[in-house]
């Protein structure tokens, strides 16, 4: 699938690898709480909270807001074995954002299961894990979520062509919750309760 060289801007190449990049979606809603208000002369306390959806565009948004750049339309946020990048939309170049945001598929410390199967004869697989995965993000500008849930995550791989390579699919979702903060109309950076989902998926080549 891809390979990506360790810099700011990355050049996707080619590469034999049983890795594939995916999207990233994160669709979460930040609860966040209103300054009380008094009604019927000062003796009875109102307390409110607010909300603002952090949707895939939010976030991207935040993001090249926090590494002060501009993305043509159609560039996405993905990951690739668990780190974040931004995809640009030609489908050829990426940033990482790994410092921003984490990603983890594998199963924060080792907890997933799996059932499928797989045939060592062609390589033809398919599995189904259930996983405890957990992500983070930190734009340094006031807006943060540390978020954990389950995901389903599937994975197929096709049978071994002649020359060697498989097609590899990988599709993942599940609801997360979480902590965090964000920064309001009025610049005021306020704790928050995070809840929402997670989910991506991807398709290429892989070869052995």
């Amino acid at each position: 699938m891809a390979a990506f060289l360790a810099a700011a801007w990355l050049l996707l190449a080619p590469a034999q690898t049983m890795a594939q990049a995916t999207s990233l979606n994160f669709t979460l809603t930040a609860t966040y709480q209103q300054p009380d208000r008094t009604t019927s002369g000062g003796r009875v306390t109102i307390s409110s909270t607010a909300s603002v959806k952090w949707t895939p565009a939010h976030i991207l948004t935040l993001l090249t807001n926090s590494l002060g750049v501009t993305l043509p339309k159609g560039s996405y946020l993905a990951q690739d074995n668990g780190t974040a990048e931004i995809i640009i939309d030609n489908g050829l170049d990426t940033t990482n954002v790994s410092s921003i945001i984490t990603f983890d598929l594998g199963g924060t410390n080792g907890a997933q299961v799996v059932s499928g199967s797989t045939d060592i004869a062609t390589g033809k697989q398919s599995l189904s894990y259930l996983v405890y995965t957990t992500a983070s993000f930190d734009d340094g500008n006031g807006n943060s979520f540390n978020v954990g849930g389950l995901l389903r995550e599937t994975v197929t791989l096709s049978g071994r062509n002649n020359s060697g390579n498989q097609t590899e699919s990988i599709s993942f979702t599940g609801n997360v919750t979480g902590y965090g903060t964000v920064v309001d109309k009025n610049s005021n950076t306020n704790n928050a309760i995070f809840s929402g989902a997670i989910s991506g998926s991807g398709k290429g080549i892989a070869g052995s």
